[in-house]
């Protein structure tokens, strides 16, 4: 997949909106859910 610059622009300019609409519905996060999570992060 290759862009032109303009669109590669457009792509980056639309990501933070996307990132704040998925963001203000979080899913709860289980305690098992964090225990992989943090065991993943090490």
């Amino acid at each position: 997949m290759s862009y032109s610059d303009e669109e590669r622009r457009q792509i980056m300019a639309a990501l933070p909106e996307r990132l704040t609409t998925v963001e203000r519905k979080p899913r709860r996060e289980t305690r098992r859910q964090r225990m992989a999570r943090e065991r993943n992060a090490v």
